[in-house]
This record gives structure tokens, sequence and C-alpha cells, in this order.
């Protein structure tokens, strides 16, 4: 977990690519590409993976848990001085990820 998760919310790498992982409005774990400067946006295959990934494999569940938790603590300290807090995006990750797939 570092500060970019206050700019791009919980991601994982895949490759080259960035995935950005969260919870829909009906609890479930979905993904959306990031784009970065160097590789341009994660494709729908990165996408996917990731999304299997964090569905299938406790261990990647039980770490972003984790990093959730502690970026949601930083977020509501300081946010990192940004100015969208993703608190809330955060703890509906949480929620999400302690739920048996």
């Amino acid at each position: 977990m570092a500060s970019d998760w206050a700019t791009k919310g919980a991601h994982v790498h895949i490759g080259k690519d960035e995935v950005r992982i969260f919870a829909n409005a009906k609890g479930i774990i979905t993904g959306e590409p990031i784009r970065l400067k160097a590789t341009g946006w994660a494709s729908e295959s990165s996408v996917r993976k990731a999304v299997e990934a964090v569905n299938s494999d406790p261990a990647l569940r039980a770490d972003l848990i984790a990093k959730a938790k502690s970026a949601k603590e930083n977020m509501l300290d300081h946010n990192w001085g940004n100015t969208v807090n993703r608190a809330n995006e955060m703890q509906a990750l949480i929620d999400s990820l302690e739920k048996t797939p």
C-alpha cells in the first residue's frame, strides 16, 4: 500500500499493468484498468486476471485487506493531501473481501 492508493484506489499489478480493485454497489469485487504514462491502459485481460486472482487466492485477499485497512487509516488521518478521500471505498472493499467468495 502506498500513497497512490489515495488517487488510484486499491490496485494490483499484473505484469506491466495496474488494475484498480473495488467493490461495486452490490458488494461484488470488480476491477477497472488504470492508465500508466509508460504503458498506457491496462488490458481487459489483465483486469479479468486481477479480479479472478483476488476472488480465488486467500493470501492475496488477506494482503489486500491489510493494505486497505492501512490505507483507510491514513486517509482518515491525513489523506496524503488529496482532495478526495477514499476511506469509504476502502471500507466497502474490506467488507467485500472479508466475505467468503
